[in-house]
Parts: C-alpha cells; sequence; structure tokens
C-alpha cells in the first residue's frame, strides 16, 4: 500500500468533515495523479499483471469485432474510431490491423487514455505490431467529435460507484472513514443525487434485508453523455462483465459487485494494498441505456459477449486463423481464446455488449443471434 496515496486519502477524509463517499474514495484509489492504480508503473493486464482482457487472449476478439466497426463505419459515411481507456493497446492494433485486412476505411483512430504509464505502453505496442498503420492513431485527452464508432471494453466497470444498502431497517450510503493508520466503512445519510436513485429503486430496496450493501453508478450518466455528445453519426460500442437491474438489485446478492484484483486474486476490501489493486463493480446496463436513450441516441442492441460474437462471425474469423496458424500449439491456443470468449463459465455469458447508434439504419449483426433488450426495463421499447 502506498503510504503517500494513504495520506492523500486522509486529507481527503478531513477536509470532507471527516468521512468521504465512495466514488470519491475510489477515484482517489484508480485515478489520483502519480498515487493512482491506472497512474502507477506496474503492469496491469495479461498473464503477468493483474487481470487479463479479451484483447489480451489474442486477436480473435479485435478480428471479430472489426466486421461490425467496419460495418458502422460504411453506414455513417466516417472514417473514424475513438477507442476509450486502451489497456495495453492491443486491441487498437489488432482492431487496425484486421480493418485493413479486409480493406475497411480508418483514417484516423483515437485512443483517450487518462494514464500516461500507459500511453507509453500502447504507443510502443502499436508501433510494434502496426508497421505504417500506425501513423493513424492519436492520443487526446478526449472524445473528439467523430464520425464512426466509439468502442469500449471493460471500461465502464472502473467508473467510481457509490455503496448504499440497509440497516436497522433504513436506507444508507456507506462511505470511508479513517480508522487508525487505515480505513473502514462509515454509514451515512444519502445525499440528494444517492436519495434519487434509490427512489427510482424503490420496486427492489423494499427487499432490501439489513446488511445488504450494493452500488449505484452515478457516474453512468454524465461519462455516456460525453460519448453522446462526440458521437456525430456512426455507433457506440461498449462491452464490459455486469447485468440489467433486477438481477442487479435482486435481494440474494446481498454484498453487491465490488471487488478488488492484484495478481488474479480477487478480494472485496477496497482498503487493502491501495494504489496495487483495481477496484471495480459490474455494470448495471439498465441505468446505461437509460442514459443513452436519454441523450438522443439509439439503443441498437443489448446481447452477451457469446451472442455478439458468433453473430459477427467469429466462427469464420478463428477458422481463417487455424488455415494460418503455424503448428498445433498455435492451433490449441485459437481453440482455447474462442473458449474463453465464448464459454458461459468463462466470458461468454458474464460479460455483455450494448451498442447505441445515431444517424444510421443498418443494424449491428452482432445483435443478431439473441437480442436481450427486453430485460432491460427502459423507458422506450427496442425498435
Amino acid at each position: 500500500m502506498s503510504r503517500a496515496l494513504t495520506e492523500r486519502i486522509q486529507n481527503a477524509i478531513a477536509d470532507t468533515g471527516g468521512a468521504l463517499r465512495f466514488d470519491a474514495f475510489m477515484q482517489l484509489a484508480l485515478y489520483e495523479p502519480g498515487l493512482g492504480y491506472y497512474a502507477g508503473g506496474a503492469r496491469k493486464f495479461g498473464a503477468q499483471g493483474d487481470f487479463v482482457t479479451a484483447p489480451e487472449l489474442g486477436g480473435l476478439f479485435a478480428a471479430t469485432l472489426a466486421r461490425s466497426l467496419a460495418a458502422v463505419l460504411e453506414a455513417s459515411g466516417g472514417e473514424e474510431i475513438v477507442e476509450l481507456g486502451a489497456g495495453s493497446g492491443a486491441f487498437a492494433a489488432d482492431c487496425l490491423v484486421a480493418l485493413d485486412a479486409i480493406g475497411a476505411p480508418c483514417a484516423r483512430y483515437w485512443i483517450v487514455e487518462p494514464s500516461a504509464e500507459l500511453r507509453v505502453r500502447q504507443q510502443a505496442l502499436v508501433a510494434q505490431r502496426c508497421g505504417e498503420l500506425a501513423e493513424r492513431v492519436e492520443w487526446v485527452a478526449v472524445p473528439p467529435r467523430v464520425r464512426g464508432v466509439i468502442f469500449a471494453n471493460e471500461v465502464a466497470d472502473a467508473l467510481p460507484v457509490r455503496r448504499a444498502g440497509r440497516r436497522d431497517g433504513v436506507l444508507v450510503e456507506w462511505g470511508v472513514v479513517a480508522a487508525g493508520a487505515g480505513f473502514a466503512w462509515h454509514a451515512l445519510a444519502p445525499d440528494a443525487p444517492l436519495a434519487a436513485a434509490l427512489d427510482e429503486l424503490a420496486s427492489w430496496t423494499a427487499d432490501w434485508p439489513d446488511g445488504y450493501m450494493t452500488e449505484i453508478p452515478l457516474w453512468l450518466g454524465p461519462w455516456l453523455a460525453t460519448l453522446s455528445d462526440a458521437l456525430e453519426a456512426g455507433a457506440i460500442l461498449l462491452v464490459d462483465y455486469g447485468t440489467d437491474r433486477a438481477d442487479y438489485y435482486r435481494a440474494e446478492r446481498g454484498r453487491g459487485t465490488l471487488r478488488c484484483q492484484r495478481r488474479h486474486r480477487v478480494h472485496d476490501d477496497p482498503f487493502v494494498e491501495m494504489g496495487d489493486t483495481d477496484i471495480t463493480a459490474d455494470v448495471e446496463f439498465t441505468t446505461l441505456a437509460n442514459a443513452g436513450l436519454a441523450h438522443g441516441l439509439d439503443l441498437a442492441g443489448y446481447t452477451t459477449q457469446a451472442n455478439f460474437l458468433l453473430a459477427s462471425g467469429l466462427d469464420q474469423v478463428c477458422m481463417q486463423a487455424m488455415s494460418a496458424a503455424n503448428g498445433d500449439t498455435a492451433r490449441l491456443k485459437l481453440a482455447q481464446e474462442m473458449k474463453t470468449l465464448t464459454l458461459p463459465g468463462e466470458m461468454g455469458e458474464r460479460f455483455k455488449a450494448m451498442a447505441f447508434t445515431r444517424g444510421i439504419e443498418p443494424r449491428l449483426a452482432g445483435f443478431g443471434r439473441r437480442d436481450l433488450r427486453d430485460r432491460l426495463g427502459t423507458v422506450v421499447a427496442p425498435r
């Protein structure tokens, strides 16, 4: 645990009168410049890091999604892709190569990456894998306005969340206080934004038992508003782990979805090894869908990662890669990669894909296998 980060959070707690709301704590623990988890120099992604994302498994994920992105580029008349939080840079590199291979127009690939350390790693990987195509990639601080695609894989889960629950029959917010050399949970009265969110969840909160704790994603709406403002025409495609509102807030899910990851070990104590540990929560996709609709976007689809990839041509992409693979070991790796991406016990069911569109008519092929928008309970019927 970073002593400097601990002191920074302790000072923030003192400045707020003795208790910090959890989203503020999470923001500091993950993103405080020079101290937070994503600002540090340790490797985060892949087998040698803290967790593995789909692009780190190999090239199948990016090559398959490139087909859907190419269709959006054609439909929107644009040639630009924006990727948020590009991790190691693996998706950007593999996607650019795949788009070029199928003749899709991508004149500019923007990466929005707040971490200076990750930008350096991304730049090195893109240069290594992409050759002259690397000249199309540019790093920016905020999403530019584009005609084309805005893409994010495992980004929404890292947005800070509030924590709420029930104690002694009363709905409370769970904040953070200093406790000796560390920190502890502390019950607070919900402020106005959280109280409004809890009112919206009244049909679920009534069933929460004492001791229930969960996450309230107040940052999802403003985040999606930023993406909507950046999209002139095209699609926003989001892939992440999570579920719909009814499943997210059911009474049986008594400890919520908050978890911490370091070196592929998972626990639920965010006050341990701060600065060296990722903190994340499942995405509540109903809130995400309603935010998009509220900002004038069309909800194009919602389904599992397995459904989206298979409907987008993962089988064909894998067969082509198998044919070009050099030896049985490479082919076995491809087979395992496909299983990890699609099996229910791996990423296939837990991860979801959601897309919003503006100004384009063609439906994304990835939602042709099975569309689960009816599970969301959004304010308008699926188109």
